[in-house]
């Protein structure tokens, strides 16, 4: 029980802290969004997408610029 006190009430991290190229699931987590909708935002117009095979990526810092670029506008 402690543990799962413990993982809720973790600090967010740092978009630093998430490693160089991002997958959905780590737009996910970071945007605290489900899964389709963080391939929703991948798919935006303008979103630094990279396919890779059938996987998508994005650079973390990229990602970051279109985010602050796209502030107080609705994504999805």
């Amino acid at each position: 029980m402690a543990r799962m006190y413990e993982a809720a009430n973790a600090r967010p991290k740092e978009i630093e802290e998430y490693p160089p190229i991002l997958q959905a699931r780590h737009i996910q987590e970071l945007l605290n969004v489900c899964e389709a909708v963080a391939y929703q935002i991948l798919h935006i117009q303008g979103c630094p997408t990279l396919k890779m095979g059938k996987r998508m990526v994005v650079p973390r810092d990229d990602f970051w610029e279109f985010l602050m670029a796209h502030k107080g506008k609705q994504l999805w």
